[in-house]
Order: C-alpha cells, then structure tokens, then sequence
C-alpha cells in the first residue's frame, strides 16, 4: 500500500513498514547491500537491476520477525558504524563468523574482505551549459501600487532525463560557454516556441536583469548556469 503513493520508493516503505507498523520487511540502503554482499560473499555489481532483486530477497531473509524495525536499523547501523567500506572492524563485527567474505580473507591472501561489493565502473562527469530564465508575471494592481503585489512566477516541468518531473525556472540547455547575448537569444527563442511568450510582441517589459554566471553541482553532472 505504501508504494502506491508518490514519492515513496522500496527504501521509505520498508523503512515505514517495518518500524511503524512492524511489519517483516527489509530496508536495503547502500550499508546494507555491503552487509549482505560480504556475508554472502555476492560479486555481482550492486547497482545491477538482478542483483538487487537477489540482495533485497537475501534481506528479506534475515528479518527478524519479532522487531523487524529494530533489526532493521540495526543492520544498517552494522554496515555504517563496522562493516564499512574501506576499513570494516571485523574483529568487532558480532556476525564476522557468518560472514563468507572474511572467511575467503582468512584462507586466501589474494582475497580481501572490501572485495565485496564489487565497485561498478565510474562513469566519467560531464559538464552542461544552461541558460536560465526568471519570469515574473505582474498584475495590475502590482504595477499601479508597488505594495499590492500580485505576482506571479513561471515554473516549467523538467522532461524526461535527470530530475525528470521536478519544476524549475525556464531553462535552456547550451552548447558549451557562450557570450550573453547568445545566452539571451536561445532563452527568447525557448519562451517564444514552448511557452508562447514573445518579449517584442505578447508583453511588456517592466525591467530587466542579468544575474550573472552560477555552477551547481550534481553527482550526475555538473552544470553551469547563466
């Protein structure tokens, strides 16, 4: 029932189900796949779509059905306090003798217990260029009496692609660093072909204003933006 409303993916769920209403299902963030991966010894990538299925069934094997919630958040506690990723304390760890990863450690020099879980291939960054546009849409009443304010503010949903469905302002993407006049006239021709808004012909302009050049990063990309 969980998973059907917005928003709430397999980790939020789980993670309600089972502390909340003590339900015996597992949480699965990132220390709990490295748990799970070196208990199991599993050398498959993490992030692969099958691989996840079979760590979330292993998970979900474990659960305690008493305390689910505690457990869970015991065995994610485990993978970030012990069974960390560069230096995990299995001498304190209290399931080192279940675990299959250590004990390959233990009778093969060339196997290390951080082995698991497998690391995936880093993708190499990109940078993007966009040009952002904020649009304030004044009413009447604010352009007669500056302190009777009606504005109000364009947002756009993003597309398809990263951060799919979350609103910004209007933005344009760019081709690399570019002057502002450049920047300018890709965002009027945005405005023009997917808002409808032509600045010569459908309004007026009250003022305008360039802020100037910003980055933001993104795990995913970064980007730049005028």
């Amino acid at each position: 029932m969980l998973r059907k409303i917005p928003g709430i993916g397999d980790y939020t769920s789980g993670a309600i189900a089972s502390i909340a209403f003590k339900e015996v299902v597992p949480v699965v963030d990132g220390n709990v796949v490295r748990v799970i991966a070196r208990q199991r010894a599993v050398s498959a990538n993490p992030k692969d779509s099958a691989t996840v299925k079979r760590l979330r069934k292993l998970a979900a094997q474990l659960v305690d059905p008493v305390r689910p919630g505690d457990f869970n958040q015991a065995l994610m506690e485990l993978g970030a306090t012990v069974c960390t990723p560069l230096d995990p304390s299995c001498s304190s760890c209290p399931a080192s003798e279940f675990c299959h990863a250590l004990s390959m450690a233990k009778h093969d020099s060339t196997v290390a217990v951080t082995d698991y879980p497998v690391k995936g291939v880093k993708v190499k960054q990109r940078c993007d260029f966009s040009a952002v546009c904020v649009v304030e849409l004044l009413g009447a009443e604010t352009l007669l009496d500056k302190n009777q304010s009606s504005c109000k503010f364009i947002l756009v949903k993003r597309p398809e692609g990263l951060l799919a469905g979350l609103w910004e302002f209007p933005s344009v993407s760019l081709d690399g660093e570019t002057v502002p006049l450049a920047r300018r006239e890709a965002m009027d021709r945005f405005l023009e072909r997917d808002l409808k808004i032509d600045i010569r012909k459908t309004c007026n302009i009250v003022e305008g204003r360039y802020w100037g050049i910003c980055s933001h990063f993104q795990p995913h990309s970064p980007q730049v933006v005028c």
